[in-house]
């Protein structure tokens, strides 16, 4: 529907109709990745259309823009992701050199068991456990850190499916610290990605003052 003709359904005037939209129109254009004047008014629920009256007192359509921008921007959390792997047989040596990456933590099967600090415990490790941990920059969100991570391990794939056909484990284990309520969205075309890697997915989430 073009904006004239619902500016005059709805009452307002020509240099109103810019301000027609409600918050979550702007949202919609924002998640969408289009602009505001590519939003097909007519699919829109009615209650997302609405007159706002403009003023000294009342933010403007650019102010609008920018507040819904820096929030989306401004995640209300930050993450800590690895590449976990378990093994009945393959020893952590083999892993890293296939993979090409350096392991934050490793243990391998038949080792003595030891604590974090290097004390010795009974009985020996009855798996390899092997473990790399990603740089995830301040404010990256979720979603865009498990696209980069498939894209690295992308040349491995064919490697980490005959860790899992022989046995083992391989999964993207993701840390969330929450510092207020929060929302993440894991897309259908990356669930396949990840699947496809045959990667499994671990979230541990954490509530402030955790």
């Amino acid at each position: 529907m073009p904006l004239q003709v619902l500016g005059r359904l709805i009452g307002v005037g020509f240099r109103e109709q810019i301000s027609i939209l409600s918050k979550k129109a702007f949202k919609l254009a924002l998640k969408t990745g289009r602009g505001l004047r590519q939003i097909n008014m007519s699919s829109l629920p009615v209650q997302m259309v609405k007159p706002l009256i403009m003023g000294p007192s009342k933010a403007t359509f650019q102010e609008e823009i920018e507040m819904e921008t820096d929030a989306k921007i401004s995640a209300p959390y930050s993450s800590a992701m690895s590449l976990r792997i378990w093994h009945p047989r393959v020893l952590s040596d083999e892993i890293t050199r296939t993979l090409g990456l350096t392991p934050s933590l490793h243990k391998d099967v038949g080792a003595l068991r030891t604590t974090p600090a290097g004390q010795a415990l009974d009985g020996v490790y009855a798996q390899t456990y092997w473990l790399y941990k990603f740089g995830m920059p301040k404010g990256t969100e979720v979603e865009e850190c498990i696209s980069n991570a498939i894209d690295a391990l992308s040349s491995k794939r064919a490697y980490m499916k005959h860790l899992i056909s022989t046995g083992g484990r391989c999964e993207l284990f993701i840390g969330v610290f929450l510092e207020a309520n929060a929302g993440i969205e894991i897309g259908g075309d990356l669930v396949q990605r990840v699947a496809d890697a045959g990667l499994g997915l671990s979230f541990d989430v954490y509530l402030p003052g955790d």
